[in-house]
Order: structure tokens, then C-alpha cells, then sequence
């Protein structure tokens, strides 16, 4: 299980943007705000993680991601949109399918 932070901001920030791309951290850019993801299993995790926190940078959702040996082995599966639009996406292979149908 891996915890990835979803995390949105203000372009004026340019100091956390300038920071995160020390880290190697990819970010996304519009007219107005910045957005990143953070894994929990990145080498800078913790260090980010505070630094944001300092700077009064919270995350905006947190996605909990399972490896498909964790599914597997699982006693319980239950699976929900995590926003109206989370249909189920054709990453690894599809095998959502082989899980639900």
C-alpha cells in the first residue's frame, strides 16, 4: 500500500516550485495554479512532505494505491469512485476486470 498526495497551489509560489524542482518532482503548470503528486515510496518523500507542511502547503486529496499482489491476497475488496467521474481506467492491463466481473 502506497499513499500518493495530490497537491494544487498558487503560481506566486515560486519558491516551493523552484524547491520541488531540486527534488525532481514534476510539476504542471496552468495560468494559475501548480499541481504535483507526491508518492509515499518517492526517495524525497519526507523531506518534501515537511517542507510543504511548513510552508502551510497541505495536500488536496490523498489516493491510497494497492500493488496487484496486495489485491490479490486481499480477504475483502470493495472498489468506489474516488470522484464522480472515477470509472475504472485501463491502467495495468485491465484487470480491474478479472477482479470485478
Amino acid at each position: 500500500m502506497t499513499k500518493i498526495y495530490r497537491y494544487c497551489f498558487n503560481n506566486g509560489e515560486t519558491a516551493i516550485i523552484d524547491f520541488l524542482y531540486q527534488q525532481n518532482i514534476t510539476c504542471e503548470k496552468n495560468e494559475i495554479v501548480t499541481t504535483f503528486e507526491l508518492s509515499e515510496a518517492e526517495i524525497p518523500f519526507h523531506s518534501v512532505y515537511e517542507y510543504l507542511l511548513r510552508h502551510n502547503i497541505e495536500p488536496i486529496s490523498i489516493e491510497v494505491s494497492f500493488s496487484r499482489k496486495e489485491i490479490e491476497e486481499a480477504e475483502w475488496l470493495s472498489v468506489r469512485s474516488t470522484w464522480r467521474l472515477g470509472y475504472p481506467q485501463p491502467q495495468h492491463d485491465m484487470q480491474y476486470r478479472n477482479t470485478t466481473y
